[in-house]
Order: C-alpha cells, then sequence, then structure tokens
C-alpha cells in the first residue's frame, strides 16, 4: 500500500469517527433537549397547578370577604337605629329605650350570625 493510500484511508477513518462521534453529540443534545423540555414542561404544570389552587383559594376568600362585608353594613345600620332609637326615647322613657336597643342588637347579630 502505498502511502497516499495509507494517508487517503487514515482520513478516510478519521472522518467516520468524526461522523460516528457528530452523531452521538446530535443525539446527546436532543436527548438533553428532550429532558429539559419535559422538565419545564414538568415545572409549568405544577405552576399551573399550583395557580388553580390558589385561585380556588381567591375565589373562597372573596365570598368569605363579600359576607363579612355584608355583616359590617347590617351591623352599621343597626347602629344607626340603635343611636336613632337612643336619642328619639332615652330622656322620656329610658328603660323602653334600652329595652328598644337590646332587640335591635339582638335582631342585628342574628342575622349576622353563620348558619352551620
Amino acid at each position: 500500500m502505498s502511502t497516499s493510500a495509507k494517508v487517503t484511508e487514515a482520513h478516510r477513518s478519521l472522518v467516520r469517527e468524526m461522523e460516528a462521534q457528530g452523531l452521538y453529540l446530535r443525539n446527546s443534545i436532543e436527548y438533553y433537549a428532550q429532558k429539559i423540555a419535559d422538565s419545564e414542561a414538568r415545572a409549568i404544570a405544577k405552576q399551573v397547578d399550583a395557580l388553580a389552587i390558589l385561585t380556588l383559594r381567591w375565589d373562597k376568600l372573596e365570598k368569605e370577604f363579600a359576607k363579612e362585608r355584608a355583616k359590617v353594613r347590617i351591623l352599621q345600620s343597626a347602629c344607626d337605629r340603635i343611636s336613632e332609637k337612643w336619642c328619639d326615647d332615652h330622656d322620656s322613657n329610658p328603660f323602653a329605650a334600652g329595652n328598644a336597643m337590646m332587640r335591635l342588637a339582638d335582631k342585628a347579630l342574628a342575622e349576622t350570625e353563620d348558619s352551620p
């Protein structure tokens, strides 16, 4: 075998080895890219699940807050009525005014109690 044939064969061998390494690298890159994509997809899915849970909690809290606001409005209105009743009646009949205040307060508190 001549020197140039040996060089050509060595060159071909080197090219085949480099192609094999290139194929290995491409396959490795695709494999790890897929693993990264899968990992990112799992992380995003976890974030979406957490966001869904937070959204449900937020909705529940908004409903509870709306109920509490309604209770505050009822109590504010009752306080206004009690004050008006006291102002109207406390000089002429303080005991009746006190009893009326108690009834109005009891009624307002009953309206704001949560039912089981």
